[in-house]
């Protein structure tokens, strides 16, 4: 009978510790919306991704990886879970522990966002699930880049690297690197940022930072807003706008007259049209909706047949013009030398075209990406230098739209 007794004891004990662990549990639909509802996308400099986890007043703080502001020579945009960017000067890139791939950055919004629950890392031990969230870079498949919530499992742990103990199992992709990584609860137990290698190729594991650590030095040293910033969000124009005069001059091949009317249809978008000329503000509100349609027009009537070489038997297609020819050259001179930063645009000016003001060329033999030049008015306007002129932080819009 002692036995017995012993044995219900034993029973009741476990399932006490238990049951509460498997009554919070959430299902994957509930801890996706958590996370979504928590990560902000990095963009304009590197690729990455975010977690806000603390709100004084206005100010959002939020929780990446330092890497991603790493060789980067102009501005960020946070774009919080509703879609609205927030400028980050990366000069306020708060680093809050040496020798830990962490960052923190601020945005001044009066939007509600929800903020991050803390969870403890020191329970995410060998065969917990967990899931990671993030946006991965654009891809061909996923052209946009899209908030991911991935399941996978703690599979180990080891002593410090850079601050990386946690090791899982959660495939993941660049552009994911300071997303969260998130309990069966829902809740921050650390901060994603590495994928292991060897010999270059990934292994299937990957990183993260435990939140205990950040815990640990935020108490000292509690980071404190880096600016100010503005809210840019994407409201729909407020005026309808007539694209057929700009499809009429590039059906007839008017280059310089579809060139001009775009600056101008861009500016009415964002009701500027008085002032003749953009604010880095007014740029980031452009819709991307109405930037696709620009764009599309471009393309469809730069297509231009190339003769085949020996070795190919029918002539080929090519799109001369447009943004999204843009953005291709400038991803594939990013992804050559490692870094989105100034140098890499000063490599994609050279490859357009774009020297002088004077250069541009209004003919369908232009270099391959050279139109629409719509970076020269915003140039000359702000800063009436082709050097200081801060291009990459406009051109970050485009590639975040396509």
């Amino acid at each position: 009978m002692t036995k017995i007794k012993f044995f219900v004891i034993l029973i009741i004990s476990i399932l006490c510790v238990l049951l509460p662990q498997i009554a919070n549990a959430l299902n994957y639909e509930q801890i996706s919306e958590i996370a979504k509802g928590i990560t902000v996308l990095i963009d304009g400099c590197n690729s990455g991704s975010g977690v806000i986890y603390q709100r004084q007043g206005n100010t959002y703080y939020v929780l990446t990886a330092k890497h991603v502001f790493e060789n980067s020579a102009v501005g960020c945009l946070a774009i919080a879970p509703d879609g609205t960017r927030y400028e980050i000067n990366s000069n306020d890139v708060i680093v809050p522990i040496a020798n830990v791939d962490l960052a923190v950055v601020s945005f001044s919004s009066n939007q509600d966002y929800n903020i991050a629950t803390v969870g403890n890392s020191q329970q995410a031990t060998s065969g917990k699930n967990v899931y990671v969230a993030g946006a991965p870079e654009p891809s061909v498949a996923i052209p946009r880049r899209t908030t991911l919530v991935v399941s996978g499992n703690i599979v180990g742990r080891q002593s410090s690297q850079e601050g990386y103990e946690l090791i899982y199992n959660n495939a993941t992709s660049r552009g994911m690197s300071g997303g969260a990584v998130l309990d069966a609860q829902g809740q921050l137990i650390g901060i994603h940022g590495q994928g292991d290698r060897i010999d270059k190729e990934k292994t299937g594991l990957n990183l993260a930072i435990p939140i205990e650590t950040f815990l640990k030095a935020e108490i000292a040293n509690l980071p404190k807003p880096g600016s100010d910033s503005t809210p840019l969000s994407s409201p729909e124009p407020q005026v309808e706008v007539n694209y057929s005069t700009l499809e009429n001059q590039l059906k007839t091949l008017a280059w310089k007259e579809a060139n001009d009317t775009t600056v101008k249809l861009m500016l009415q978008l964002v009701n500027r049209e008085s002032e003749g000329w953009f604010t880095k503000e007014s740029l980031a509100q452009l819709p991307c909706e109405d930037l696709k349609v620009i764009d599309s027009l471009w393309q469809k009537y730069s297509r231009y047949y190339k003769p085949p070489s020996f070795f190919e038997k029918f002539e080929k297609e090519h799109t001369r013009f447009g943004f999204s020819v843009q953005k291709t050259l400038f991803e594939e001179i990013v992804h050559q030398q490692g870094a989105r930063d100034a140098n890499a645009f000063n490599q994609f000016r050279e490859k357009v075209g774009w020297i002088e003001y004077e250069s541009i060329s209004y003919k369908l033999d232009a270099p391959k990406g050279h139109l629409p030049a719509l970076t020269f008015p915003v140039i000359f306007l702000a800063e009436r230098s082709l050097t200081a002129a801060p291009i990459p932080k406009s051109y970050s819009l485009v590639i975040h739209c396509h």
